[in-house]
């Protein structure tokens, strides 16, 4: 009766703590609460011991209690734990408490109002004694305080049902605790079942192998049987032997016949394995006699290839007089041109000086009254814009009526303006503009027009053996002579590994022809399929209508001019020779400059057209480090002994990306070292290296390439270009760059027969062996 009343009617009274906490007591007053529910969840199941008196009590309790509550329901203990489980517990200062800082253990007003508010009393006035001796009182109004019996109460109901929880879980555990012994006892059971059977298969193999030596003794006795007594009698007790022993193993064939099912079936499978191995390894031995075939065929090839490579050196001696005597020349013709530069530096600093004068007069004009100076910064940025939506919208406007009518399909690239079509923008004067802006850019850039125009500085940046550089200058020289003079031009063959820059020789070797260039591929011949010789007869004629010239640069040219003793289409042969009809005789209009990876694939009518055949080998030693050089100062600022130069040509409106600083310790001597290492290295895969070192340098500490960095990378590189060489030469069975690459490192010195790759070694061995094989066969 006192619990309910607190819980009904407790909400008018005030604790005997502080007003609006939960003093300590209380928590007190929970624990032994707590003690006494645990006493009472043990004594459940006890009976009373009261007697008749008590019961009378007990019955005059009730009728009271039904008089005074209406309508009682049980409460949710449940739902009274979770909402005690949201309350904070806080250690807090009341301001007006009668000891001054003391730190008291409570609940506060606000927390307990969101969680439970029926325990939250507010009363109208509340007074509190002076802070000081002779102070006045201190009264609140609408002062909260927590209600702690409905507290209390919420923790009773709370605790029976971790009361009730507890005995739940009490016998989930008895539960368990019982399966466990019931699954203890099936354990053993199978354990001891697990040995019988075991058990029975030992009797079982040693019974086998007592019939095994029972049998081998009665062998023994009828080999003594037969020597002593006779065939006769051998026979006899042969035939009775047999007998028993063939039911002997008839007995144990039945008892091991479920053992050897699965067996069986395995070597079923491992012998249906070996056939189809053995038929791959027939297959395999038929394609190895087919390769070898083809390797004849490629050995006799190599051969006129050598008697054809004979030819080319004679024109390399020729080519080397003919450099020896430009090289005594060379003194002479430095000197004159030193001589032309200085008096075209002193006529360009008159001119200079001239225009500097003017402009200074014009600049004074133009000062003297402000409106001048709007005007004419007006004008200034009116005629730049002009001039760059001029130059954008012809050339938006040519390049696509050249796509739609102008320039065949062909062609992937090329320098020519347009022709007709450039004449016409020149009369609608959308040119003027713009060729005035480019003889700025080429006068404020380079120089004078002498030295721009010169052969060799076209080749300035191009890094290639010295002959080689020699001979494709010395076309260039004999191409722009033949350009003026209205002479045929002459074709060139450029053949050599992938990657060497035959691509920028022939665009380098138009540049300084005065020629225009155009780009196709072998390849896209092939695309077209019954239209490529279409497309070829409006191709050459649009080469002979170019007014300056045209250099035709067919890349990949084996892939529709090989040889036509091969099987190929109707199509490509078409396309063939449609091309030999075009260049059946030189000409003043065009000139053609094939290149290829395989020359001896082409036709002998193609290579019959070329007058000049240039071997773009792998670079040296001495170009690999001037290549490496070169690129590394294109995308790294410049170390302590770096060459001057070398980073190419940077004038005015030229962009570059941006260069990374290098550590300290990577000097030109280890840019040499890593040059060295990199054998039979293209130049596109030494660009790649580098690439990749700006990559990793700019994703390092500080975007700083260190010569731990350097050198990590560059061994990374020189592995992966090992692993490239040993899958193609393992694929091909012949080295990456078949001779072009060996015979480069022996003509340089870099390769001899002791230092030759152990690869080339074990191939020669192996075919040595190959050859004795056949013979013998044969």
């Amino acid at each position: 009766a006192t619990g309910a009343a607190g819980v009904g009617g407790g909400r008018a009274r005030r604790g005997a703590g502080f007003p609006g906490m939960w003093s300590a007591k209380m928590f007190w007053r929970v624990r032994c609460l707590a003690a006494l529910a645990l006493l009472c969840g043990a004594g459940l199941g006890a009976e009373p011991a009261a007697g008749a008196e008590d019961a009378g009590r007990k019955k005059l309790d009730e009728t009271l209690i039904s008089q005074l509550y209406q309508n009682v329901e049980p409460v949710d203990v449940e739902k009274s734990r979770e909402l005690l489980s949201k309350l904070q517990i806080a250690h807090f200062e009341f301001e007006y408490d009668s000891i001054k800082g003391r730190r008291q253990v409570g609940l506060l007003p606000e927390d307990v109002q969101d969680v439970i508010p029926e325990a939250i009393d507010v009363a109208a006035t509340r007074t509190f004694p002076p802070q000081e001796p002779g102070g006045k009182m201190i009264k609140l109004e609408q002062f909260p305080s927590v209600n702690k019996d409905v507290v209390f109460m919420h923790n009773v109901a709370a605790i029976q049902a971790i009361a009730t929880s507890l005995k739940i879980a009490t016998a989930d555990l008895s539960q368990l605790l019982e399966h466990r012994e019931q699954m203890d006892v099936l354990y053993e059971e199978l354990h001891r079942r697990l040995a019988l059977e075991a058990d029975a298969q030992a009797v079982e193999r040693r019974k086998l192998a007592e019939a095994e030596a029972e049998k081998a003794r009665l062998q023994v006795a009828k080999a003594k049987a037969a020597e002593d007594e006779g065939a006769r009698i051998l026979a006899a007790r042969e035939s009775a032997e047999e007998k028993r022993l063939q039911r002997e193993d008839e007995l144990a064939r039945e008892r091991a016949v479920l053992a050897d099912l699965s067996e069986r079936n395995r070597t079923l499978e491992a012998l249906a394995m070996q056939r189809e191995t053995a038929e791959a390894a027939a297959q395999q031995a038929l394609e190895r006699a087919k390769e070898l075939s083809e390797r004849r065929t490629l050995l006799e090839r190599k051969l006129e290839e050598k008697k054809r490579e004979a030819d080319v050196s004679r024109a390399e001696a020729e080519a080397r007089a003919k450099a020896l005597l430009l090289r005594e020349t060379k003194d002479i013709r430095e000197r004159k041109a030193a001589a032309e530069a200085e008096a075209e530096r002193k006529r360009l600093l008159e001119t200079v000086s001239t225009i500097m004068d003017r402009l200074g007069n014009a600049v004074f004009y133009v000062l003297e009254e402000p409106s001048r100076v709007f005007a004419f910064v007006m004008s200034i940025v009116g005629l730049v814009a002009v001039t760059m939506v001029s130059r954008e919208a012809s050339a938006m406007v040519r390049r696509l009526i050249e796509a739609s009518i102008g320039r065949p399909q062909l062609l992937r690239e090329t320098s020519v303006s347009g022709g007709w079509l450039s004449r016409l923008l020149r009369i609608l004067g959308l040119y003027v503009v713009v060729d005035l802006f480019g003889s700025l850019l080429a006068f404020f850039r380079g120089g004078s027009v002498t030295e721009r125009e010169s052969v060799e500085a076209h080749f300035a940046d191009v890094v290639l053996p010295e002959l080689t550089k020699e001979r494709v200058i010395l076309a260039a020289r004999i191409s722009k002579g033949a350009r003026h003079m209205k002479a045929p031009l002459r074709n060139v063959l450029l053949y050599g590994p992938p990657g060497t820059g035959k691509t920028m020789v022939a665009r380098r070797l138009a540049e300084a022809s005065g020629l225009d260039y155009a780009i196709m591929s072998g390849g896209d011949v092939a695309a077209v399929g019954s239209d490529s010789v279409r497309q070829l007869h409006a191709l050459f004629n649009w080469a002979n209508r170019s007014p300056k010239g045209l250099l035709l640069f067919i890349d990949e040219a084996e892939a529709f001019l090989a040889s036509r003793a091969r099987a190929m289409s109707e199509e490509t042969r078409a396309a063939l020779n449609a091309l030999l009809y075009h260049t059946g005789t030189a000409s003043s209009r065009f000139c053609l400059v094939l290149a290829t990876n395989r020359a001896e694939d082409l036709d002998s009518a193609v290579l019959d057209r070329m007058d000049d055949s240039m071997n773009i080998a792998l670079p040296e030693a001495p170009q690999r480090q001037a290549i490496l050089t070169q690129y590394m100062l294109q995308s790294f600022k410049p170390w302590e002994d770096a060459p001057e130069g070398k980073a190419g040509s940077s004038g005015l409106f030229v962009r570059g990306i941006r260069r990374l600083p290098v550590g300290e310790g990577l000097t030109q001597d280890e840019v040499d070292k890593a040059a060295l290492k990199m054998k039979r290295f293209s130049g596109r895969e030494i660009s790649k290296t580098v690439s990749s070192l700006y990559s990793a340098a700019l994703c390092a500490s500080g975007s700083k390439l260190t010569l731990e960095l350097f050198w990590q990378l560059l061994h990374d590189k020189l592995d992966e270009h090992a692993e490239k060489e040993r899958m193609l030469g393992a694929a091909t069975g012949v080295d990456r760059d078949g001779l072009f690459g060996v015979l480069n490192d022996v003509s340089s010195g870099e390769l001899t027969a002791d230092d030759s790759p152990p690869e080339l070694d074990m191939r020669s061995k192996k075919g040595g062996a190959r050859k004795k094989q056949a013979k013998k066969k044969g």
